[in-house]
C-alpha cells in the first residue's frame, strides 16, 4: 500500500484551515472506492464549543499511466565538465506543482578527451621507436583510462597497427616503445586518449615520421696514399650497412701509433669530420716527412659514429712523389703546314688518382704545401717539364711518332706529316721522375674530352 499524502493550506481570515488528503493507491471498482469521513472530532473552539468539520471531495480519483521522460539542460545553462550535479523533477497541473522527486545519485557532464600534447618520436633501437607524450589539456570531464597509439608506413594510416598504453600510475610524461619495426623504414605515429565516452582526437608525433636505425658499419675500400712530403690522402666508400639511416658524414682519424692513443697533438694526431655529400676522400696536411701514420675512417649517421675501418695499407709515410696527370688537353690543327696546337691544364689530381678532396667527378684542388706555392698535386716538388707524345695510331704503336718537351702548358707541335691525323698524350715530370700520361681515353685527366687528336696542317693547294 502506498498510503495517502496529506497537506494543508494556511489559515484563512476566519482562522479556518483546509486539509487535503490524496489517496496514492489505485481504488477498487464499484462501491469499494476510497472514501473519507470524520471518525471522531476532538477539535474545539476558543469558546470551548466543538468545531465543525466538513469533508468535501475536491477531485475524483484518477489513475495515470507511468510518467517517464528525459531532457537536456538547455545550452544557455553552462555546466562545468567533470562537476557532479544533482537533479529534481516536479509534476505540474492546473492547480500547481507537485513535490519534487530528487535523483538518488549525482552525475557530471563529460565528453571524449582532447588531443594528447607534446607528442615526440625518437629512435629506441634498430627495430623500435619510442613515443613520448603528455595528457590532453582537457580530459573531457572524466578520468582518462588509456591511450591508443596508431602507427603505419603511410601518412594516411592505411594500413595501420595499434598498441595501447594503460600504465598511467607512473605519471606524465608517458613513454611507449613500438617494437618489431623494420630497420630503415619510416613510420608515422599518432596517439589519442580515452575515457568512458570513448577516444578523442589524435595528435601526430613530432617528427611526423621516423626510421628505426643503429650505428653504421665501417666505410669500405679505405685506401691510404702518400701525396707529398707533408701530406697523405685517404679515400673511402659507402659502408656495407648504413644502420637503416642515411650516411651524412665521415670522420678521418690519424695517429703515429696503431691504437690511436698517442699523446701527440695536431697535426701529427687528429681527426676531421667531412660532409658525405661532397667528398669521398681527404688529404691530411702538415705532417712530418717520413713519419709513419696510421689512419682509420668512421661513417656517421643520426646515431653517431659507426665502426671504424683501418686503411689499406695500415700505415703510410709522407714523402715526395711524381706529379699527377695533366688534364683537359685541347688539340687543334695549327696555323702552318705540319703543325698542331696544344693546351692542357696543370695536374689537379695527385699521381695516385684520388682527389685530395671532393668527388672523382668533381675534384677539389689539392692544398698548397707549407710556405705556399702551387697545389700539391705535383707530389710536393715543382714540375720541371711536360712531355708530349704523339702517334699516328690510337694505341701509339705506329711508326710516325715522337716526343716534344716543354715547360709551358701551351705548345705548337711542328714538323708533322701534313694532313695526317695524330693522337696525343701528355705527362708531367719533376725531380722525383715522370708521372703518368694523360691518355686520350683517361677520364681522370680528360675532364672534357673522351679523346684528344688533331690533324696536322696540310700543304696549301
Amino acid at each position: 500500500m502506498k498510503g495517502v499524502e496529506v497537506d494543508r493550506d494556511p489559515p484563512d481570515i476566519y482562522n479556518g484551515i483546509t486539509w487535503r488528503v490524496t489517496f496514492l493507491d489505485d481504488s477498487s471498482s464499484g462501491s469499494n472506492n476510497f472514501d473519507l469521513g470524520v471518525y471522531w472530532n476532538n477539535v474545539t473552539l476558543k469558546s470551548g464549543n466543538q468545531a465543525q468539520l466538513t469533508v468535501t471531495r475536491l477531485l475524483g480519483g484518477e489513475t495515470f499511466s507511468t510518467c517517464t521522460g528525459s531532457t537536456e539542460v538547455p545550452k544557455d545553462k553552462v555546466l562545468s565538465n567533470g562537476q557532479y550535479y544533482y537533479a529534481r523533477v516536479f509534476a505540474v497541473n492546473d492547480i500547481g506543482y507537485s513535490l519534487p522527486q530528487i535523483s538518488p545519485t549525482s552525475q557530471k557532464p563529460q565528453v571524449t578527451p582532447g588531443a594528447p600534447t607534446t607528442v615526440t618520436l625518437s629512435v629506441f633501437s634498430s627495430t623500435a621507436l619510442m613515443l613520448t607524450f603528455n595528457p590532453p589539456a582537457s580530459d573531457g570531464g572524466d578520468a582518462i583510462t588509456s591511450y591508443q597509439i596508431d602507427y603505419s608506413t603511410s601518412s594516411s594510416f592505411s594500413p595501420m597497427k595499434s598498441v595501447y598504453f594503460t600504465s598511467l600510475s607512473s605519471g606524465a610524461p608517458y613513454q611507449k616503445v613500438i617494437q618489431g619495426l623494420t630497420t630503415g623504414v619510416f613510420i608515422f605515429v599518432r596517439v589519442s586518449a580515452s575515457n568512458t565516452q570513448g577516444y578523442g582526437l589524435a595528435t601526430l608525433s613530432t617528427p611526423s615520421s621516423l626510421n628505426p636505425y643503429s650505428k653504421s658499419s665501417g666505410p669500405t675500400n679505405v685506401l691510404l696514399y702518400p701525396t707529398s712530403d707533408t701530406m697523405l690522402t685517404v679515400s673511402f666508400a659507402y659502408p656495407t650497412s648504413d644502420g637503416g639511416d642515411t650516411i651524412t658524414g665521415y670522420r678521418v682519424e690519424w695517429d703515429t701509433v696503431p691504437n690511436f692513443n698517442s699523446v701527440l697533438t695536431s697535426p701529427n694526431k687528429g681527426y676531421a669530420d667531412l660532409d658525405a655529400s661532397v667528398t669521398s676522400s681527404y688529404t691530411i696536411q702538415y705532417l712530418t716527412t717520413n713519419q709513419v701514420y696510421y689512419v682509420r675512417v668512421f661513417a656517421m649517421n643520426s646515431a653517431g659514429l659507426g665502426t671504424p675501418t683501418l686503411s689499406t695499407p695500415s700505415y703510410a709515410q709522407p714523402y715526395l712523389q711524381v706529379p699527377g696527370k695533366p688534364h683537359t688537353i685541347y688539340a687543334a690543327t695549327g696555323d702552318n703546314v705540319g703543325e698542331i696546337k696544344l693546351s692542357w691544364q696543370y695536374p689537379r689530381i695527385p699521381w695516385h688518382g684520388v682527389p685530395c678532396s671532393g668527388l672523382i667527378t668533381s675534384p677539389n684542388d689539392c692544398p698548397s704545401p707549407v710556405g705556399g706555392g702551387l697545389a700539391s698535386s705535383t707530389g710536393g716538388s715543382a714540375i720541371t717539364e711536360y712531355e708530349i707524345s704523339y702517334n699516328e695510331l690510337v694505341d701509339f704503336s705506329g711508326y710516325d711518332s715522337g716526343i716534344f718537351v716543354t715547360t709551358s702548358t701551351l705548345f705548337t707541335m711542328s714538323g708533322l706529316t701534313p694532313g695526317r691525323m695524330y693522337y696525343i698524350r701528355v705527362l708531367a715530370r719533376n725531380a722525383q721522375g715522370a708521372g703518368q700520361y694523360c691518355a686520350y681515353v683517361d677520364q681522370n685527366c680528360l675532364i672534357v674530352f673522351t679523346h684528344v687528336y688533331a690533324e696536322a696542317k696540310a700543304v696549301l693547294a
